[in-house]
Protein backbone atom coordinates (compact mmCIF):
# COMPACT_ATOMS: atom_id res chain seq x y z
CA UNK A 1 0.00 0.00 0.00
CA UNK A 2 1.33 3.64 -0.83
CA UNK A 3 1.16 5.28 2.67
CA UNK A 4 2.16 8.80 0.79
CA UNK A 5 -0.50 10.56 -0.77
CA UNK A 6 0.53 11.94 -3.78
CA UNK A 7 -0.98 15.20 -4.77
CA UNK A 8 0.54 17.38 -7.94
CA UNK A 9 -0.05 20.72 -6.05
CA UNK A 10 0.47 21.26 -2.79
CA UNK A 11 1.40 23.84 -0.17
CA UNK A 12 -0.39 27.40 -1.34
CA UNK A 13 -1.41 26.96 -4.53
CA UNK A 14 -3.54 23.93 -3.32
CA UNK A 15 -4.87 25.92 -0.24
CA UNK A 16 -5.91 28.93 -2.11
CA UNK A 17 -7.66 26.71 -5.07
CA UNK A 18 -9.50 24.44 -2.54
CA UNK A 19 -10.57 27.15 -0.08
CA UNK A 20 -12.22 29.47 -2.97
CA UNK A 21 -13.38 26.48 -4.14
CA UNK A 22 -15.27 26.03 -0.77
CA UNK A 23 -16.06 29.45 -0.63
CA UNK A 24 -18.02 29.30 -3.81
CA UNK A 25 -19.82 25.98 -2.02
CA UNK A 26 -20.89 27.99 1.02
CA UNK A 27 -22.23 30.88 -1.27
CA UNK A 28 -24.20 28.61 -3.58
CA UNK A 29 -25.75 26.78 -0.23
CA UNK A 30 -26.37 30.26 1.30
CA UNK A 31 -28.53 31.69 -1.81
CA UNK A 32 -29.95 28.05 -1.96
CA UNK A 33 -30.62 26.68 1.70
CA UNK A 34 -34.09 28.12 2.83
CA UNK A 35 -35.35 27.95 -0.88
CA UNK A 36 -34.71 24.28 -0.76
CA UNK A 37 -36.82 23.32 1.92
CA UNK A 38 -39.36 26.27 1.99
CA UNK A 39 -40.71 25.91 -1.93
CA UNK A 40 -41.03 22.69 -3.81
CA UNK A 41 -39.31 23.42 -7.19
CA UNK A 42 -37.79 20.49 -8.64
CA UNK A 43 -34.87 22.75 -9.96
CA UNK A 44 -33.97 23.83 -6.46
CA UNK A 45 -33.23 20.24 -5.39
CA UNK A 46 -31.25 19.82 -8.26
CA UNK A 47 -29.30 23.05 -8.03
CA UNK A 48 -28.47 21.74 -4.25
CA UNK A 49 -27.42 18.61 -5.34
CA UNK A 50 -25.07 19.85 -7.77
CA UNK A 51 -24.14 22.17 -5.33
CA UNK A 52 -23.11 19.66 -3.03
CA UNK A 53 -21.36 17.32 -5.03
CA UNK A 54 -19.74 19.03 -7.86
CA UNK A 55 -17.38 21.30 -5.34
CA UNK A 56 -16.76 18.37 -3.04
CA UNK A 57 -15.34 16.15 -6.25
CA UNK A 58 -13.17 18.91 -7.27
CA UNK A 59 -11.72 19.13 -3.81
CA UNK A 60 -10.82 15.34 -3.34
CA UNK A 61 -9.74 15.46 -7.13
CA UNK A 62 -7.82 18.74 -7.75
CA UNK A 63 -3.74 17.94 -7.67
CA UNK A 64 -4.22 13.97 -8.39
CA UNK A 65 -4.07 14.11 -11.77
CA UNK A 66 -4.64 16.95 -14.90
CA UNK A 67 -6.91 19.68 -14.50
CA UNK A 68 -9.32 18.77 -17.17
CA UNK A 69 -9.55 15.32 -15.50
CA UNK A 70 -10.53 16.90 -12.13
CA UNK A 71 -12.83 18.80 -13.90
CA UNK A 72 -14.15 15.68 -15.77
CA UNK A 73 -14.83 13.74 -12.73
CA UNK A 74 -16.80 16.63 -10.77
CA UNK A 75 -18.78 17.02 -13.92
CA UNK A 76 -19.55 12.81 -14.11
CA UNK A 77 -20.89 12.56 -10.77
CA UNK A 78 -22.61 16.25 -10.03
CA UNK A 79 -24.39 16.13 -13.23
CA UNK A 80 -26.17 13.12 -13.21
CA UNK A 81 -27.27 12.97 -9.94
CA UNK A 82 -28.50 16.53 -10.43
CA UNK A 83 -30.97 15.98 -13.05
CA UNK A 84 -31.91 12.92 -11.47
CA UNK A 85 -32.42 14.61 -8.35
CA UNK A 86 -34.79 17.36 -10.37
CA UNK A 87 -36.65 14.52 -12.31
CA UNK A 88 -36.95 12.57 -8.30
CA UNK A 89 -38.58 15.80 -7.02
CA UNK A 90 -40.79 16.54 -9.77
CA UNK A 91 -42.41 13.25 -10.16
CA UNK A 92 -42.80 12.39 -6.00
CA UNK A 93 -43.51 15.87 -4.74
CA UNK A 94 -46.96 17.54 -5.88
CA UNK A 95 -47.18 21.11 -4.67
CA UNK A 96 -50.01 22.78 -3.17
CA UNK A 97 -50.77 23.60 0.25
CA UNK A 98 -49.10 20.46 1.97
CA UNK A 99 -45.44 20.33 2.44
CA UNK A 100 -44.15 16.69 1.41
CA UNK A 101 -40.13 16.74 2.04
CA UNK A 102 -39.37 13.03 3.49
CA UNK A 103 -38.77 11.78 -0.09
CA UNK A 104 -35.63 14.70 -0.08
CA UNK A 105 -34.54 13.30 3.19
CA UNK A 106 -34.55 10.03 1.62
CA UNK A 107 -32.52 11.51 -0.98
CA UNK A 108 -29.85 13.21 0.49
CA UNK A 109 -29.69 10.57 2.93
CA UNK A 110 -28.40 8.03 -0.14
CA UNK A 111 -26.56 10.55 -1.66
CA UNK A 112 -23.61 10.63 0.64
CA UNK A 113 -23.11 7.03 0.18
CA UNK A 114 -23.70 6.87 -3.71
CA UNK A 115 -20.41 9.56 -3.93
CA UNK A 116 -18.15 8.27 -1.33
CA UNK A 117 -18.22 4.92 -3.38
CA UNK A 118 -17.69 6.36 -6.54
CA UNK A 119 -15.23 9.12 -5.32
CA UNK A 120 -12.47 6.14 -5.01
CA UNK A 121 -13.13 5.33 -8.35
CA UNK A 122 -12.97 8.96 -10.00
CA UNK A 123 -10.06 9.42 -7.77
CA UNK A 124 -8.33 6.74 -8.93
CA UNK A 125 -9.18 7.12 -12.70
CA UNK A 126 -7.96 11.12 -12.32
CA UNK A 127 -4.55 9.76 -10.47
CA UNK A 128 -3.80 7.14 -13.44
CA UNK A 129 -5.90 8.28 -16.27
CA UNK A 130 -7.00 4.56 -17.25
CA UNK A 131 -10.50 3.09 -16.70
CA UNK A 132 -8.57 0.62 -14.51
CA UNK A 133 -9.23 0.23 -10.83
CA UNK A 134 -6.08 -1.52 -8.99
CA UNK A 135 -7.87 -2.70 -5.78
CA UNK A 136 -4.86 -1.08 -3.78
CA UNK A 137 -5.54 2.84 -5.16
CA UNK A 138 -9.63 2.19 -4.53
CA UNK A 139 -9.06 0.86 -0.73
CA UNK A 140 -6.14 3.96 -0.15
CA UNK A 141 -8.88 6.23 -1.01
CA UNK A 142 -12.02 5.52 0.22
CA UNK A 143 -10.30 4.80 3.62
CA UNK A 144 -8.95 8.17 3.00
CA UNK A 145 -11.62 9.94 1.76
CA UNK A 146 -13.36 9.87 5.46
CA UNK A 147 -10.25 10.70 7.56
CA UNK A 148 -9.81 13.76 5.25
CA UNK A 149 -13.27 14.58 6.17
CA UNK A 150 -12.76 13.96 9.99
CA UNK A 151 -10.43 16.40 9.66
CA UNK A 152 -11.73 18.90 8.02
CA UNK A 153 -14.76 18.71 9.96
CA UNK A 154 -12.22 19.34 13.33
CA UNK A 155 -10.42 22.16 11.49
CA UNK A 156 -13.49 23.87 11.03
CA UNK A 157 -15.09 22.93 14.50
CA UNK A 158 -11.85 24.44 15.93
CA UNK A 159 -12.04 27.41 14.13
CA UNK A 160 -15.96 28.52 14.70
CA UNK A 161 -14.88 28.19 18.44
CA UNK A 162 -11.92 30.28 18.12
CA UNK A 163 -14.76 32.81 16.59
CA UNK A 164 -17.00 32.10 19.70
CA UNK A 165 -14.44 33.03 22.01
CA UNK A 166 -13.27 36.11 19.65
CA UNK A 167 -16.87 37.43 19.88
CA UNK A 168 -17.58 36.66 23.86
CA UNK A 169 -14.50 38.33 24.37
CA UNK A 170 -15.67 41.83 22.75
CA UNK A 171 -19.11 41.27 23.99
CA UNK A 172 -17.52 41.72 27.97
CA UNK A 173 -16.75 45.57 27.08
CA UNK A 174 -20.09 45.80 25.15
CA UNK A 175 -19.15 45.91 21.30
CA UNK A 176 -21.42 43.44 19.70
CA UNK A 177 -20.06 44.06 16.46
CA UNK A 178 -18.62 40.45 15.67
CA UNK A 179 -20.76 39.08 18.13
CA UNK A 180 -23.74 39.62 15.73
CA UNK A 181 -21.51 39.35 12.23
CA UNK A 182 -20.71 35.90 13.48
CA UNK A 183 -24.03 35.21 13.86
CA UNK A 184 -25.11 36.18 10.52
CA UNK A 185 -26.36 33.64 7.81
CA UNK A 186 -24.29 34.79 5.31
CA UNK A 187 -21.43 35.09 7.35
CA UNK A 188 -21.64 31.15 8.56
CA UNK A 189 -21.71 29.64 5.14
CA UNK A 190 -18.97 31.30 3.82
CA UNK A 191 -16.63 30.77 6.20
CA UNK A 192 -18.38 27.35 7.07
CA UNK A 193 -16.88 26.56 3.17
CA UNK A 194 -14.38 28.22 2.83
CA UNK A 195 -12.42 26.95 6.30
CA UNK A 196 -13.66 23.37 5.21
CA UNK A 197 -12.29 23.26 2.13
CA UNK A 198 -9.12 25.06 4.09
CA UNK A 199 -9.18 21.64 6.01
CA UNK A 200 -9.21 19.53 3.25
CA UNK A 201 -6.39 20.75 1.87
CA UNK A 202 -4.26 20.83 4.96
CA UNK A 203 -5.02 17.28 5.45
CA UNK A 204 -4.49 16.13 1.68
CA UNK A 205 -0.74 17.94 1.45
CA UNK A 206 0.64 16.68 4.75
CA UNK A 207 1.81 13.19 2.70
CA UNK A 208 1.96 11.11 6.13
CA UNK A 209 -0.77 12.69 8.28
CA UNK A 210 -3.71 10.68 6.68
CA UNK A 211 -2.06 7.64 6.15
CA UNK A 212 -1.14 7.77 10.00
CA UNK A 213 -4.56 8.39 10.93
CA UNK A 214 -5.51 5.40 8.62
CA UNK A 215 -3.18 2.76 9.93
CA UNK A 216 -4.25 3.65 13.66
CA UNK A 217 -7.57 3.39 12.20
CA UNK A 218 -7.37 -0.13 10.83
CA UNK A 219 -5.41 -1.31 14.01
CA UNK A 220 -8.45 -0.36 15.74
CA UNK A 221 -10.70 -2.53 13.38
CA UNK A 222 -8.34 -5.15 12.99
CA UNK A 223 -8.54 -5.53 17.42
CA UNK A 224 -12.26 -5.54 17.12
CA UNK A 225 -12.32 -7.73 13.94
CA UNK A 226 -12.56 -11.08 16.08
CA UNK A 227 -14.90 -9.87 18.82
CA UNK A 228 -17.24 -9.16 16.51
CA UNK A 229 -16.76 -12.34 15.09
CA UNK A 230 -16.98 -14.30 18.31
CA UNK A 231 -19.96 -12.31 19.32
CA UNK A 232 -22.13 -13.02 15.74
CA UNK A 233 -21.23 -16.57 15.79
CA UNK A 234 -22.13 -16.57 19.86
CA UNK A 235 -25.55 -15.25 19.22
CA UNK A 236 -26.28 -17.52 15.70
CA UNK A 237 -25.47 -20.12 18.37
CA UNK A 238 -28.48 -19.53 21.14
CA UNK A 239 -30.66 -18.30 18.51
CA UNK A 240 -32.12 -22.00 18.34
CA UNK A 241 -32.47 -21.68 21.97
CA UNK A 242 -34.42 -18.42 22.05
CA UNK A 243 -35.74 -19.06 18.54
CA UNK A 244 -37.14 -15.87 16.53
CA UNK A 245 -39.84 -14.04 18.83
CA UNK A 246 -37.51 -11.84 21.41
CA UNK A 247 -36.33 -10.61 17.86
CA UNK A 248 -39.77 -9.58 16.69
CA UNK A 249 -40.49 -8.41 20.56
CA UNK A 250 -37.62 -5.80 19.83
CA UNK A 251 -39.38 -3.93 16.65
CA UNK A 252 -35.30 -3.00 15.86
CA UNK A 253 -34.40 -6.57 14.53
CA UNK A 254 -33.87 -5.88 10.88
CA UNK A 255 -31.52 -2.88 11.61
CA UNK A 256 -29.14 -4.44 14.14
CA UNK A 257 -28.87 -7.22 11.75
CA UNK A 258 -28.37 -4.97 8.99
CA UNK A 259 -25.77 -3.25 10.75
CA UNK A 260 -24.08 -5.96 11.89
CA UNK A 261 -23.57 -7.37 8.43
CA UNK A 262 -22.51 -3.83 7.01
CA UNK A 263 -19.82 -4.30 10.23
CA UNK A 264 -18.57 -7.63 9.55
CA UNK A 265 -18.18 -6.49 5.97
CA UNK A 266 -16.18 -3.22 7.38
CA UNK A 267 -13.96 -4.93 10.11
CA UNK A 268 -13.16 -7.81 7.37
CA UNK A 269 -11.81 -5.26 5.37
CA UNK A 270 -9.88 -3.71 7.70
CA UNK A 271 -8.04 -6.80 8.33
CA UNK A 272 -7.05 -7.62 4.54
CA UNK A 273 -6.26 -4.20 3.71
CA UNK A 274 -5.48 -4.11 0.04
CA UNK A 275 -4.31 -7.73 0.30
CA UNK A 276 -0.98 -7.44 -0.18
CA UNK A 277 -0.21 -8.08 3.68
CA UNK A 278 -0.81 -11.22 5.81
CA UNK A 279 -3.96 -11.79 7.77
CA UNK A 280 -2.73 -10.38 11.44
CA UNK A 281 -4.46 -13.05 13.40
CA UNK A 282 -2.98 -17.08 13.87
CA UNK A 283 -4.68 -19.90 12.41
CA UNK A 284 -7.67 -20.40 14.87
CA UNK A 285 -8.61 -16.29 14.70
CA UNK A 286 -8.69 -17.06 10.69
CA UNK A 287 -10.83 -19.63 10.82
CA UNK A 288 -12.78 -17.49 13.18
CA UNK A 289 -13.16 -14.63 10.97
CA UNK A 290 -13.78 -16.70 8.10
CA UNK A 291 -16.65 -18.59 9.62
CA UNK A 292 -18.12 -15.91 11.05
CA UNK A 293 -18.37 -14.14 6.86
CA UNK A 294 -19.76 -17.73 6.10
CA UNK A 295 -22.95 -17.16 8.60
CA UNK A 296 -23.23 -13.71 7.13
CA UNK A 297 -26.33 -15.59 4.59
CA UNK A 298 -27.76 -16.35 7.80
CA UNK A 299 -28.35 -12.83 9.50
CA UNK A 300 -29.16 -11.14 6.02
CA UNK A 301 -32.34 -14.37 5.55
CA UNK A 302 -33.11 -13.27 9.14
CA UNK A 303 -33.20 -9.47 8.29
CA UNK A 304 -35.17 -10.61 4.87
CA UNK A 305 -37.93 -12.41 6.50
CA UNK A 306 -38.44 -9.63 9.27
CA UNK A 307 -38.95 -7.01 7.03
CA UNK A 308 -41.24 -9.09 4.29
CA UNK A 309 -43.38 -10.43 7.13
CA UNK A 310 -44.17 -6.59 8.63
CA UNK A 311 -44.80 -5.97 5.24
CA UNK A 312 -47.16 -8.98 4.12
CA UNK A 313 -48.65 -8.26 7.59
CA UNK A 314 -49.31 -4.96 7.58
CA UNK A 315 -48.67 -3.37 3.88
CA UNK A 316 -45.80 -1.75 1.63
CA UNK A 317 -44.86 1.95 3.02
CA UNK A 318 -41.77 4.01 1.36
CA UNK A 319 -39.77 3.37 4.83
CA UNK A 320 -40.87 -0.70 4.56
CA UNK A 321 -39.61 -0.56 0.98
CA UNK A 322 -36.64 1.26 1.26
CA UNK A 323 -36.14 -1.14 4.46
CA UNK A 324 -36.36 -4.38 2.15
CA UNK A 325 -34.14 -2.57 -0.64
CA UNK A 326 -31.20 -2.35 2.41
CA UNK A 327 -31.96 -5.33 3.68
CA UNK A 328 -31.03 -6.94 -0.60
CA UNK A 329 -28.37 -5.23 -0.82
CA UNK A 330 -27.02 -6.23 2.18
CA UNK A 331 -27.51 -9.85 1.31
CA UNK A 332 -25.71 -9.75 -1.95
CA UNK A 333 -22.71 -8.70 0.11
CA UNK A 334 -23.47 -11.43 2.28
CA UNK A 335 -23.59 -14.14 0.03
CA UNK A 336 -20.55 -13.00 -2.20
CA UNK A 337 -18.07 -12.50 0.81
CA UNK A 338 -19.71 -15.90 2.11
CA UNK A 339 -18.94 -17.80 -1.08
CA UNK A 340 -15.61 -16.17 -1.05
CA UNK A 341 -14.80 -18.21 2.02
CA UNK A 342 -16.42 -21.10 1.04
CA UNK A 343 -15.06 -21.67 -3.13
CA UNK A 344 -11.66 -20.36 -2.22
CA UNK A 345 -10.52 -21.52 2.27
CA UNK A 346 -7.27 -21.03 1.31
CA UNK A 347 -7.10 -17.54 -0.65
CA UNK A 348 -10.27 -15.80 0.49
CA UNK A 349 -8.88 -12.65 1.53
CA UNK A 350 -7.56 -12.71 -2.00
CA UNK A 351 -11.10 -13.37 -3.36
CA UNK A 352 -13.07 -10.56 -1.46
CA UNK A 353 -10.35 -7.93 -2.96
CA UNK A 354 -11.32 -9.26 -6.15
CA UNK A 355 -15.54 -9.05 -5.33
CA UNK A 356 -15.31 -5.47 -3.50
CA UNK A 357 -14.72 -3.58 -6.75
CA UNK A 358 -17.78 -5.43 -8.07
CA UNK A 359 -19.86 -5.06 -5.04
CA UNK A 360 -19.15 -1.42 -4.21
CA UNK A 361 -20.69 -0.30 -7.86
CA UNK A 362 -23.66 -2.14 -7.24
CA UNK A 363 -24.75 -1.20 -3.78
CA UNK A 364 -23.98 2.34 -5.17
CA UNK A 365 -26.47 1.93 -8.23
CA UNK A 366 -28.82 -0.25 -6.18
CA UNK A 367 -28.93 3.02 -4.24
CA UNK A 368 -29.81 5.38 -7.40
CA UNK A 369 -32.64 3.12 -8.49
CA UNK A 370 -34.73 4.18 -5.53
CA UNK A 371 -35.17 7.24 -7.27
CA UNK A 372 -35.66 6.40 -10.25
CA UNK A 373 -39.10 4.46 -11.93
CA UNK A 374 -37.51 0.81 -11.84
CA UNK A 375 -37.75 0.88 -7.54
CA UNK A 376 -39.47 3.92 -6.64
CA UNK A 377 -40.15 3.60 -3.04
CA UNK A 378 -43.42 6.12 -3.31
CA UNK A 379 -44.62 4.77 -5.95
CA UNK A 380 -44.71 1.47 -5.81
CA UNK A 381 -45.85 1.89 -2.20
CA UNK A 382 -48.70 3.48 -3.10
CA UNK A 383 -50.05 1.18 -5.40
CA UNK A 384 -49.38 -2.06 -3.71
CA UNK A 385 -51.72 -0.19 -0.87
CA UNK A 386 -54.47 -0.10 -3.04
CA UNK A 387 -53.63 -3.61 -4.58
CA UNK A 388 -54.28 -4.64 -0.67
CA UNK A 389 -57.81 -2.83 -0.70
CA UNK A 390 -58.56 -4.40 -3.93
CA UNK A 391 -57.70 -7.87 -2.24
CA UNK A 392 -59.56 -7.40 0.54
CA UNK A 393 -56.38 -7.96 2.54
CA UNK A 394 -57.51 -5.19 4.88
CA UNK A 395 -60.94 -3.42 5.27
CA UNK A 396 -62.09 -0.23 3.99
CA UNK A 397 -62.37 0.82 7.79
CA UNK A 398 -58.83 -0.36 8.55
CA UNK A 399 -57.11 1.20 4.96
CA UNK A 400 -54.79 3.99 5.33
CA UNK A 401 -55.93 6.89 3.19
CA UNK A 402 -53.92 9.15 4.68
CA UNK A 403 -50.39 7.13 3.46
CA UNK A 404 -51.92 7.96 0.14
CA UNK A 405 -51.98 11.35 0.48
CA UNK A 406 -49.60 12.72 2.99
CA UNK A 407 -46.51 10.28 2.73
CA UNK A 408 -46.44 9.09 -0.64
CA UNK A 409 -46.60 12.14 -2.70
CA UNK A 410 -48.27 12.41 -6.33
CA UNK A 411 -48.24 9.09 -6.89
CA UNK A 412 -50.20 8.59 -3.75
CA UNK A 413 -52.69 11.46 -5.34
CA UNK A 414 -52.70 9.07 -8.44
CA UNK A 415 -53.61 5.92 -6.36
CA UNK A 416 -55.70 7.99 -4.75
CA UNK A 417 -57.81 8.75 -7.64
CA UNK A 418 -58.06 5.01 -8.36
CA UNK A 419 -59.64 4.02 -4.79
CA UNK A 420 -62.26 6.61 -5.89
CA UNK A 421 -63.39 5.06 -8.63
CA UNK A 422 -63.51 1.71 -6.78
CA UNK A 423 -66.65 3.15 -4.64
CA UNK A 424 -68.77 2.98 -6.54
CA UNK A 425 -69.30 -1.13 -7.27
CA UNK A 426 -68.13 -1.35 -3.96
CA UNK A 427 -70.05 -2.75 -1.24
CA UNK A 428 -69.07 -0.67 0.90
CA UNK A 429 -68.56 2.23 -0.90
CA UNK A 430 -70.35 4.62 0.90
CA UNK A 431 -67.62 4.25 3.84
CA UNK A 432 -65.39 4.94 1.04
CA UNK A 433 -66.47 7.87 -0.04
CA UNK A 434 -66.56 9.05 3.89
CA UNK A 435 -63.10 8.31 4.23
CA UNK A 436 -61.78 9.77 1.27
CA UNK A 437 -63.94 12.90 2.18
CA UNK A 438 -62.02 13.25 5.46
CA UNK A 439 -58.85 12.68 3.97
CA UNK A 440 -59.49 15.35 1.04
CA UNK A 441 -60.51 17.69 4.10
CA UNK A 442 -57.81 17.21 6.36
CA UNK A 443 -54.26 19.45 6.18
CA UNK A 444 -52.11 16.65 8.33
CA UNK A 445 -51.43 13.62 8.07
CA UNK A 446 -52.71 12.90 11.78
CA UNK A 447 -56.00 14.71 11.59
CA UNK A 448 -56.81 11.73 9.17
CA UNK A 449 -55.48 9.19 12.13
CA UNK A 450 -57.27 11.10 14.94
CA UNK A 451 -60.68 9.95 13.33
CA UNK A 452 -62.70 8.25 15.88
CA UNK A 453 -64.00 5.95 13.83
CA UNK A 454 -60.51 4.87 12.26
CA UNK A 455 -60.41 1.57 14.28
CA UNK A 456 -63.48 -0.73 13.95
CA UNK A 457 -65.12 -2.32 16.74
CA UNK A 458 -63.77 -6.06 15.75
CA UNK A 459 -60.42 -4.69 15.97
CA UNK A 460 -60.74 -3.08 19.28
CA UNK A 461 -61.47 -6.80 20.54
CA UNK A 462 -58.18 -8.10 19.01
CA UNK A 463 -56.45 -4.99 20.48
CA UNK A 464 -56.65 -6.69 24.57
CA UNK A 465 -54.20 -9.51 23.70
CA UNK A 466 -51.63 -6.31 22.36
CA UNK A 467 -52.06 -4.47 25.79
CA UNK A 468 -50.42 -5.28 28.56
CA UNK A 469 -52.17 -4.85 31.95
CA UNK A 470 -50.75 -4.07 35.35
CA UNK A 471 -51.67 -5.27 37.91
CA UNK A 472 -51.88 -8.66 36.13
CA UNK A 473 -55.33 -9.88 35.35
CA UNK A 474 -57.23 -6.63 36.16
CA UNK A 475 -60.41 -6.66 33.99
CA UNK A 476 -60.52 -3.37 32.07
CA UNK A 477 -64.35 -2.70 30.70
CA UNK A 478 -64.63 -2.26 27.43
CA UNK A 479 -66.23 1.10 27.63
CA UNK A 480 -62.09 2.28 28.91
CA UNK A 481 -60.61 0.80 25.14
CA UNK A 482 -63.95 2.36 23.60
CA UNK A 483 -62.83 5.96 25.60
CA UNK A 484 -59.01 5.16 24.52
CA UNK A 485 -59.94 4.60 20.83
CA UNK A 486 -61.91 8.00 21.08
CA UNK A 487 -58.83 10.16 22.20
CA UNK A 488 -56.03 7.74 20.62
CA UNK A 489 -56.99 5.85 18.06
CA UNK A 490 -54.00 6.22 16.09
CA UNK A 491 -51.45 5.10 19.31
CA UNK A 492 -53.72 2.33 19.57
CA UNK A 493 -53.30 1.35 15.90
CA UNK A 494 -49.79 1.75 16.45
CA UNK A 495 -49.98 -1.28 19.07
CA UNK A 496 -52.25 -3.28 16.80
CA UNK A 497 -49.43 -3.40 14.20
CA UNK A 498 -46.64 -4.19 17.07
CA UNK A 499 -45.11 -0.55 16.63
CA UNK A 500 -45.21 0.41 19.65
CA UNK A 501 -45.37 -0.81 23.52
CA UNK A 502 -48.65 -0.22 24.54
CA UNK A 503 -50.18 -0.90 28.59
CA UNK A 504 -52.71 -0.23 31.13
CA UNK A 505 -52.14 0.57 34.91
CA UNK A 506 -55.30 0.39 37.11
CA UNK A 507 -55.17 2.44 39.98
CA UNK A 508 -57.07 4.67 42.49
CA UNK A 509 -55.44 7.93 41.52
CA UNK A 510 -57.32 10.14 43.71
CA UNK A 511 -58.19 7.23 46.84
CA UNK A 512 -61.65 7.54 45.89
CA UNK A 513 -62.17 3.47 45.59
CA UNK A 514 -63.13 3.85 42.12
CA UNK A 515 -60.44 2.74 39.86
CA UNK A 516 -58.50 4.62 37.26
CA UNK A 517 -57.23 3.17 34.00
CA UNK A 518 -53.83 5.11 32.62
CA UNK A 519 -53.04 3.80 29.31
CA UNK A 520 -49.21 3.89 28.48
CA UNK A 521 -47.89 4.34 24.76
CA UNK A 522 -44.58 5.11 23.62
CA UNK A 523 -44.27 8.27 21.04
CA UNK A 524 -42.42 9.62 18.87
CA UNK A 525 -41.14 13.36 18.47
CA UNK A 526 -42.88 13.66 15.33
CA UNK A 527 -45.96 12.55 16.59
CA UNK A 528 -46.14 14.04 19.69
CA UNK A 529 -45.24 17.67 17.70
CA UNK A 530 -48.13 16.82 15.43
CA UNK A 531 -51.21 16.52 18.18
CA UNK A 532 -49.72 19.53 20.50
CA UNK A 533 -50.81 22.73 19.89
CA UNK A 534 -48.50 24.57 18.07
CA UNK A 535 -47.40 26.93 20.55
CA UNK A 536 -45.90 23.73 22.30
CA UNK A 537 -42.32 22.81 21.95
CA UNK A 538 -42.34 19.17 20.79
CA UNK A 539 -40.27 17.15 22.85
CA UNK A 540 -36.93 15.33 21.58
CA UNK A 541 -36.77 11.58 21.24
CA UNK A 542 -39.61 8.66 21.95
CA UNK A 543 -41.61 9.34 25.24
CA UNK A 544 -44.21 7.79 27.04
CA UNK A 545 -47.42 9.46 27.31
CA UNK A 546 -50.06 8.81 29.80
CA UNK A 547 -53.27 9.31 29.23
CA UNK A 548 -56.28 8.45 32.46
CA UNK A 549 -59.75 7.30 31.87
CA UNK A 550 -61.49 8.13 34.52
CA UNK A 551 -65.34 7.73 35.36
CA UNK A 552 -66.85 11.46 35.69
CA UNK A 553 -70.70 12.48 36.30
CA UNK A 554 -71.02 12.22 31.90
CA UNK A 555 -69.98 9.00 31.48
CA UNK A 556 -65.71 7.88 31.12
CA UNK A 557 -63.44 11.06 30.10
CA UNK A 558 -59.46 10.93 29.68
CA UNK A 559 -56.78 13.44 30.82
CA UNK A 560 -52.99 13.59 29.51
CA UNK A 561 -49.96 13.34 31.83
CA UNK A 562 -46.52 14.81 30.87
CA UNK A 563 -44.50 12.81 29.03
CA UNK A 564 -41.51 11.02 30.13
CA UNK A 565 -38.02 9.85 28.43
CA UNK A 566 -38.65 6.01 26.65
CA UNK A 567 -36.51 3.44 27.75
CA UNK A 568 -36.20 -0.15 27.72
CA UNK A 569 -35.38 0.25 31.76
CA UNK A 570 -38.85 2.31 32.73
CA UNK A 571 -40.70 -0.63 30.47
CA UNK A 572 -39.24 -3.39 32.24
CA UNK A 573 -40.32 -1.52 35.42
CA UNK A 574 -43.79 -1.33 34.06
CA UNK A 575 -43.98 -5.16 33.17
CA UNK A 576 -42.45 -6.12 36.56
CA UNK A 577 -44.52 -4.27 38.98
CA UNK A 578 -42.27 -1.86 39.81
CA UNK A 579 -45.11 1.32 40.40
CA UNK A 580 -46.67 3.13 43.36
CA UNK A 581 -48.39 6.45 43.91
CA UNK A 582 -45.88 8.78 45.37
CA UNK A 583 -47.23 12.41 47.16
CA UNK A 584 -46.60 15.69 45.25
CA UNK A 585 -43.12 16.86 46.44
CA UNK A 586 -45.44 20.62 46.90
CA UNK A 587 -48.99 21.08 47.36
CA UNK A 588 -51.12 22.81 44.83
CA UNK A 589 -52.63 26.44 46.45
CA UNK A 590 -56.05 27.04 45.65
CA UNK A 591 -57.34 30.43 45.30
CA UNK A 592 -61.09 30.77 44.84
CA UNK A 593 -61.71 28.65 42.16
CA UNK A 594 -58.12 28.60 40.52
CA UNK A 595 -54.78 26.61 41.43
CA UNK A 596 -51.10 27.14 41.48
CA UNK A 597 -49.34 23.97 40.76
CA UNK A 598 -45.72 23.62 41.27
Amino acid sequence: MNDVEDDRHSGPVLRIVLTAVGLVQGLGLFLLFEDVWAARTALLMGLTTLCLLGPSTFQLTYGLGPLRRAVTASAVLALPMALLACWYDWRIDWGGETRFTDHRAVFFTALPVIAYIVWAYLQTWVEGGRLRFAYASLFRFAWSNILIAAIAAAFLGAFWLVLLLWGALFHLVGIDFFKDLFQESIFAWLFSGAVFGLGIAVARENGKLVPVLRRVALMLFQILAPVLAAAALLFLAVLPVTGLEPLWATRSATLVLVSLLFALALFANAVIQDGDRLLPFGRWMNWLMGASLVAMPVFAGIAFYAVRLRIDQYGLTPERFIGQFIVIAASVLSLAYAASVLLRWRDWTGCITRVNPWIAPLVAVMAALLFTPLADPYGRSAYAQVERLAAGEVTVEAFDYGLLKFKTGRPGRYALDNVRLMQGGHPQGDVIAARIAAVDEAKHYWEVRLDPSMIPANDLIGLRAKLVVRPAGTEVPDEVIAAMNDSRDWALRECLQDSQRCGILVTDLNRDGTPEFVFLSMMTATVIGSTQDASESAPEGPRISGMMIYRSSDGWATADSSYIPASDTLWNAFLAGDIELVEPAYYDIRIGKNRLHY
